[in-house]
């Protein structure tokens, strides 16, 4: 059961985020899509992603207050429902209203998510299930820096990183010694390509920064490895590390595709948009893998 409540909060602040960041005035949100897909999203689609994230989360938690007609929480269900429509109809308006409309519908969603986690009495409780929702988290921020070339864009990238390596940090102490050993690799290849970055910014340092980025990519894979020998992660933890390894070969066979003129760039946005889900997907189960079930409140009035 918790499991199953830990996959539906994440699944509703990852379309919380999603539609913030598009709150942010004088920029195109299809950078994060395109970054992340190769796809030229315009900001409607990703918004439709945001709304699709908060409204399959929404939808199991209705079904669950539906059983107790007296329940409190059905109020809070009905609040996510009204953000979900707000952030909607805000597809159809322009100028300030727009802005307004968008900003009421995030706040709804989140008065929304915080009151019924409560109701649920649930928490991302678990240090290695904090862990694995930090790098969910962080690797959501870490490419909207493709979204536009202002300061704010370039913070907002860093926080995700910052909370891609911190949330690696408590995964790994809330593993066992194989599950931690995964996790700390992991954070070792983002290390590294973050020097490779710098390094690609230095004039005629272009070789080393591709080796290091080859360095770093050998040593996440052998991380994704070690975290799927993990017994801490359970059965569902380790398909989803399986995902991660499947991912990483998709990467490497993006990266040939890359240099065939002309048609390869199609098949890089393809392989690079199924990256992207078996990444979210991977992670999401390595999240609900190291949930101890409990008992929740079934509903709190």
């Amino acid at each position: 059961m918790k499991q199953e409540f830990t996959k539906t909060f994440t699944l509703i602040l990852g379309g919380i985020i999603l539609l913030a960041l598009n709150i942010i005035p004088d920029h195109d949100l299809s950078g994060v899509m395109a970054a992340a897909s190769g796809f030229d999203f315009q900001s409607v689609p990703v918004v439709l992603i945001g709304i699709a994230l908060v409204l399959s989360g929404t939808l199991p938690l209705f079904k669950t207050v539906q059983a107790d007609s007296e329940s409190g929480a059905k109020t809070f269900v009905y609040v996510l429902f009204g953000g979900i429509a707000l952030s909607l109809v805000s597809l159809f308006v322009n100028g300030s209203a727009e802005i307004v409309m968008k900003i009421v519908a995030v706040i709804a969603l989140v008065v929304g998510y915080i009151q019924l986690k409560k109701a649920f009495e649930f928490a991302f409780d678990d240090e290695a299930t904090k862990g694995a929702l930090w790098v969910l988290i962080g690797g959501l921020l870490s490419i909207y820096k493709e979204v536009g070339g202002g300061i704010g864009f370039k913070i907002i990238a860093i926080v995700g990183v910052v909370l891609f390596f911190l949330g690696l940090s408590k995964l790994a102490q809330g593993l066992d010694e194989e599950g931690a050993k995964g996790a700390k690799k992991i954070r070792l290849a983002l290390i590294l390509l973050v020097v490779s970055t710098i390094l690609d910014m230095i004039p005629l340092m272009g070789l080393v920064s591709g080796i290091v980025a080859i360095v770093a990519f050998v040593v996440e894979l052998t991380g994704y490895l070690r975290l799927k020998q993990s017994a801490a992660i359970g059965e569902i933890g380790t398909s989803g590390a399986k995902l991660l390894v499947i991912n990483m070969i998709i990467l490497v066979a993006a990266s040939f595709f890359g240099i065939i003129p002309f048609v390869g760039s199609v098949f890089v946005s393809v392989l690079a948009t199924v990256s992207l889900v078996l990444w979210s997907v991977g992670w999401m189960r390595i999240e609900m893998g190291t949930v101890r079930e409990e008992k929740l409140a079934t509903v709190a009035a």
